[in-house]
């Protein structure tokens, strides 16, 4: 495939027996790339969040967009307003509901047979390898017929979220900080804030990369492997270190001469 090929990963300790699909950096943000939900987008947004504390890290971009709204002072106070006001939106429906649910992507239903040269053709075109080479691979496992994936939706709010990141918050805040504090040392604290952060988040995807599927709602309830949750911790303090700088950079507005 253009976009990479996936990877299939050995099966979890608490998430099920199943192997689970790795997609490419570039597939795990294409629609075409992940399972069919296995719930309707109203049910999945619906349940309760993964956890309450990501929850309040997402939202909390509203703290200095409002900062931003409250000022005025000019266009940037605006549109750094209005663009951390709908990361706030975007980053819960990628981080707390949606983001999380992996479900089967392939290897289930009555009929399955593993000795059907066609079986788990969607896998092993993912992941480039025969079908046969699947089915051995979940033989050697001793697992569950059923493969993982991060579904549609978990693709599909990733994507909006990180565009919404990269091409409206980041332009936005820039040219926020060009506009107020025209002086370059000024902006070097809040840039110092900023890579910090992303050291972070750099970290954090690296646990979430060892198994994106490492999380999954069962029997009414989220269960979560240890790698996933360092990588939620990670990056719920990712976003808390984003919101004080931003605050911060909103605050602080030095006179000019």
């Amino acid at each position: 495939m253009p976009w990479g090929r996936a990877e299939l990963l050995v099966p979890g300790k608490v998430t099920g027996d199943c192997l689970r699909l790795r997609l490419s950096p570039i597939a795990e943000h294409l629609w075409s790339a992940g399972a069919p939900p296995a719930a309707p987008w109203r049910t999945q947004l619906a349940r309760r969040p993964c956890r309450w504390q990501m929850l309040f890290s997402c939202v909390a971009f509203a703290v200095p967009a409002a900062v931003h709204l409250v000022k005025r002072e000019h266009l940037a106070d605006w549109l750094a307003g209005l663009a951390l006001l709908v990361v706030s939106i975007t980053s819960p429906l990628c981080d707390a509901f949606f983001f999380v649910d992996s479900t089967v992507i392939e290897g289930s239903g009555p009929n399955l047979d593993l000795d059907d040269d066609e079986a788990y053709r969607r896998t092993a075109d993912l992941v480039g390898i025969s079908c046969q080479d699947v089915v051995r691979l979940i033989q050697d496992h001793g697992a569950s017929p059923e493969i993982l994936c991060n579904d549609r939706y978990n693709n599909l709010t990733r994507l909006i979220d990180r565009y919404t990141c990269v091409f409206c918050v980041l332009p936005a805040l820039t040219y926020y900080c060009i506009r107020q504090r025209p002086a370059f040392l000024t902006n070097l604290p809040f840039a110092g804030g900023v890579l910090v952060a992303w050291a972070t988040c750099l970290v954090d995807q690296r646990y979430r990369y060892a198994d994106p599927c490492g999380i999954r709602y069962l029997d009414g309830r989220w269960v979560t492997e240890k790698s996933y949750l360092i990588h939620q911790r990670l990056h719920e303090i990712w976003h808390y270190l984003l919101v004080l700088t931003f605050t911060c950079s909103a605050l602080y507005r030095p006179g000019r001469e």
